[in-house]
């Protein structure tokens, strides 16, 4: 997927390739100009965070955490504390 400059990049592109940008599935030019997004938009900052947060609580999932209560309210909480504009 080919992605506008930074100052064409909206936020609902972000997101859209945010799973690409974290597997660095996107081209060269294209990572730089989500990276570029993320400099100046808090919100997607934000939310890449959050993403990144997930996904290592899943990961503690899969590496045996005792209880899902151990790893639910920090999967809760990165939820809740979504805040996309």
């Amino acid at each position: 997927m080919k992605l506008a400059p930074p100052p064409e990049l909206a936020c609902r592109d972000v997101v859209e390739v945010v799973s690409d940008y974290l597997d660095h599935a996107l081209s060269a030019e294209n990572q730089a100009h989500v990276e570029q997004h993320f400099l100046v938009c808090p919100p997607c900052s934000a939310y890449l965070a959050q993403m990144k947060r997930s996904i290592e609580l899943s990961a503690a999932l899969r590496a045996g955490a005792s209880e899902l209560s151990e790893v639910a309210p920090g999967l809760l909480q990165a939820f809740r504390d979504r805040k996309l504009r």
